[in-house]
C-alpha cells in the first residue's frame, strides 16, 4: 500500500468529521453523546425491566450496580458500533465518492482507509472512556491494556477487510445498501452486546460463537473489567479469521475496482 494512498486517506478522514459535525452544537463531542444515551436507554431496558446481568455481576439493583453494568453495555456497544457504522458505509461508499472514483489517478482504496481512520478516532475516544467507566465501576484500575490493544487490532484487521468486501460488491450489487441496516439491526441482538456469550441459550450461544464479532466485543469486556487476557485457540481463531477477511477482501476489491467507474 502507498504512502500517498494512506496520507490522502488522513486528509480524507480529517475533511470528513470537519464536514460532518460543522455547524452542529456539540461538534465532534456527538460521537461519544449518541453512544452514551443509547448505552443508558439500553441499561434502564435491559437492567431495571428485564433484571440482565453479567456473570458474577451483583443481583443488586442499587445504582452501583447499574453504572456497573452500564459500564460494560458501553464498552460492547462501542465496539459493535464501529463495525456496524463501518459496514453500513461501505455499502454506498463508492457511489457517494463517484466523482473521486471516476478520476483516472484516484486511488480508490484510500476511501476505505479513510473511513476506517474515521471509526477508529471514534472507538479510540470510546475506549477512553469505557476505561473511565470501568475505573468507576470496580473501583479501581484493573484494565489490561495489552489484552485492549490486542483486541483493537484484531477489530481494526476484521473491520478493514469488512469494508473492502462490502464496499466492492456494493458497486455491483446495490441491494446491499438497502439490506445492511436490517442486518445491523439483527446483529446487535445477535451479538454479546446485552449479554454474555456464556449465559445465552442453546441456539444463541452457538450463533455468538460464530459471530466474527464476538471475540472483539468480549475481548474489549474482558480486557476493560476484567484483567483478562485473551489466549489461547479462540484468539488464534479470530486472528486467522480477521486476516483471512481482510486478505480476500483487498483481493476482491482489487479484481473489481477497475470497473468502479462505469458502474457509478
Amino acid at each position: 500500500m502507498h504512502l500517498e494512498t494512506i496520507a490522502l486517506a488522513k486528509a480524507l478522514t480529517r475533511k470528513e468529521l470537519l464536514v460532518r459535525y460543522r455547524g452542529s452544537l456539540l461538534g465532534f463531542g456527538w460521537m461519544l453523546v449518541l453512544p452514551i444515551v443509547m448505552a443508558s436507554l439500553y441499561t434502564a431496558v435491559f437492567w431495571g425491566v428485564f433484571n440482565a446481568r453479567w456473570p458474577g455481576g451483583s443481583i443488586a439493583t442499587d445504582s452501583h450496580s447499574a453504572i456497573r453494568f452500564g459500564a460494560e453495555l458501553f464498552s460492547g456497544l462501542i465496539v459493535f458500533n464501529f463495525f456496524v457504522d463501518l459496514m453500513v458505509r461501505s455499502s454506498r461508499l463508492i457511489a457517494e465518492h463517484a466523482t473521486l472514483v471516476k478520476r483516472v489517478r484516484f486511488p480508490q482504496m484510500s476511501l476505505v482507509l479513510a473511513m476506517l481512520f474515521s471509526g477508529l478516532i471514534t472507538l479510540g475516544i470510546g475506549m477512553v472512556i469505557s476505561s473511565m467507566g470501568a475505573v468507576i465501576a470496580t473501583g479501581g484500575w484493573q484494565v489490561n491494556l495489552f489484552a485492549l490493544v490486542l483486541v483493537l487490532i484484531q477489530a481494526t484487521i476484521l473491520a478493514l477487510g469488512f469494508g473492502l468486501w462490502i464496499s466492492a460488491l456494493s458497486v455491483y450489487l446495490r441491494d446491499i445498501q438497502h439490506v445492511m441496516p436490517a442486518v445491523a439491526t439483527g446483529l446487535l441482538f445477535l451479538s454479546p452486546v446485552f449479554y454474555s456469550g456464556q449465559t445465552a441459550p442453546g441456539f444463541l450461544a452457538a450463533v455468538i460463537a460464530y459471530n466474527p464479532l464476538s471475540f472483539s466485543i468480549e475481548g474489549a469486556r474482558q480486557a476493560l473489567f476484567y484483567a483478562d487476557f485473551p489466549h489461547g485457540q479462540p484468539t488464534v481463531i479470530a486472528f486467522v479469521v480477521g486476516l483471512a477477511v481482510l486478505v480476500s477482501g483487498y483481493a476482491v476489491f482489487q479484481r473489481l475496482k477497475p470497473g468502479f467507474s462505469d458502474l457509478i
